[in-house]
């Protein structure tokens, strides 16, 4: 068998004099990479009988629970939002941060037989200003 050719981009690789790809992308620089800021919102819950708390939420969960806040007692379903979202994850997420949320299970109309879910605010949940 005859010698095996490099198939690498110009400037990269052994040979080159430049260095290779993996001395450029080391991982002592991906460390030392400032991590991402991430943006999100403070909201107040308030529940009966309960002193109200702050939750700093963001992404999804701040984005879901803006959701819910806006669709008030009519809550939300997986077919009000766009496919590929998980609403039962997002909804754990909030729970797990500290949000009370019903989840009222509907039975579904049609041919289609089975039950979907149904997700409402259990306690007062203002957007912190």
């Amino acid at each position: 068998m005859g010698r095996m050719k490099r198939f690498a981009p110009p400037g990269v690789g052994a040979g080159s004099g430049r260095g290779s790809f993996a001395d450029k992308l080391s991982m002592k620089n991906v460390a030392q990479q400032a991590p991402k800021r991430q943006t999100g919102a403070g909201y107040f819950v308030t529940e009966p009988g309960q002193p109200q708390r702050e939750v700093h939420l963001t992404g999804q969960s701040a984005w879901v629970l803006g959701l819910l806040i806006a669709t008030g007692r009519a809550g939300l379903t997986a077919a009000d939002l766009p496919a590929g979202v998980r609403v039962a994850a997002v909804v754990l997420k909030l729970r797990r941060a500290g949000v009370p949320i019903l989840t009222i299970n509907e039975p579904n109309t049609g041919p289609f037989g089975g039950s979907h879910a149904r997700y409402t605010l259990a306690a007062n949940v203002e957007v912190a200003q």
